[in-house]
C-alpha cells in the first residue's frame, strides 16, 4: 500500500536496493509486500493519489510481479546517491577556478575604481587648497587695502584741514535774490573795517541749507588766498563784536 514518510524510515526500495527517505513517495505491492520508490516503478504522484483514493492501492501490484521478472539493476530512484567520480571532482575544481578568475577581475575592477576616486579627491584637495590660498591673498590684500584707504582718508582730512586755515565761515547775512555773494562779503568787511578786493579771494559762496534751520539765511564760505588776510578780516572782526545788518546796509 501506499506508505507515509514516517513508516517508510530504514525501508529499502525493492528495486534499486537504496534506502527509502523520510520525504521520498513509496508504494508497497500488495502481492510481494515489497516498498518501491514511485518513479522506480514508474508511478507519478497523481496516480499514487489517484490509487490512494479509489482504494485500489491495496491490491496494487508491482509490474515485476506482474510479468514475473526480477527488477532491473540499473533502476536507481531520482534521489540516489550518485558516485563522485575524478571527472566530477575535476570538473568541480575548474568551476571553482572560474568563480576565482571572476572574482579577481571584479576585485581589481574595485580597485581600480577605488584609486580613481582617491586621484579624483587629491584633485579636489588640490583644488580646495588653491581656493584657500587664493581666499588668504585676497584678505591680504584687502587688509592692504584697507590700511591705505585708512591713510588716504587721514590725508584728505589734513589736507582739509590745511585748506581750512585759509577759510571763513559767515551767518546770519541775509539772502538777497540774485545776489553777488563777493559784493556782499566785500561789504561785511566795509561793515568791521576791512577793505576786501577780490585779488584777496580764491572763493566764495553760499553753503547748503542747514535742515535744522530752515529759516535761517544760508552761511556764506570765504577762502582767501593768504591765511594771512583770513587772520587780518579776523581781527577786524574782533574788534567790531555788535555788528549787525543794518551796519550792512550801510555799506551795501
Amino acid at each position: 500500500m501506499f506508505s507515509k514518510p514516517v513508516v517508510n524510515r530504514g525501508i529499502v526500495c525493492g528495486c534499486c536496493d537504496y534506502k527509502i527517505g523520510r520525504y521520498d513517495e513509496s508504494i508497497e505491492c500488495a502481492k510481494c509486500a515489497k516498498t518501491y520508490h514511485i518513479n522506480c516503478v514508474d508511478l507519478s504522484i497523481e496516480r499514487v493519489h489517484e490509487l490512494v483514493s479509489s482504494n485500489e492501492i491495496k491490491i496494487w501490484e508491482c509490474h515485476f510481479c506482474i510479468d514475473g521478472s526480477s527488477p532491473p539493476s540499473t533502476c536507481a530512484p531520482e534521489t540516489a546517491v550518485q558516485q563522485v567520480t575524478l571527472d566530477h571532482i575535476y570538473a568541480l575544481m575548474i568551476t571553482i577556478k572560474d568563480n576565482q578568475d571572476s572574482f579577481s577581475k571584479s576585485l581589481d575592477a574595485c580597485h581600480d575604481k577605488i584609486d580613481d576616486n582617491s586621484k579624483m579627491l587629491q584633485l579636489q584637495d588640490k583644488k580646495i587648497q588653491d581656493c584657500l590660498n587664493k581666499i588668504e591673498a585676497l584678505e591680504a590684500n584687502n587688509k592692504n587695502l584697507l590700511k591705505e584707504n585708512n591713510e588716504l582718508k587721514l590725508r584728505v582730512n589734513d589736507l582739509e584741514q590745511y585748506s581750512r586755515q585759509n577759510c571763513i565761515e559767515i551767518a546770519g547775512v541775509p539772502e538777497l535774490k540774485e545776489e553777488n555773494v563777493l559784493n556782499t562779503v566785500t561789504a561785511v568787511g566795509h561793515a568791521i573795517g576791512f577793505t576786501l578786493d577780490k585779488t584777496r579771494v580764491d572763493a566764495c559762496h553760499r553753503l547748503r541749507k542747514n535742515g535744522n534751520k530752515p529759516n535761517e539765511p544760508r552761511g556764506i564760505i570765504i577762502k582767501f588766498v593768504s591765511r594771512l588776510d583770513k587772520e587780518d578780516m579776523m581781527a577786524h572782526k574782533r574788534v567790531k563784536r555788535n555788528m549787525c545788518v543794518r551796519d550792512l546796509a550801510n555799506h551795501g
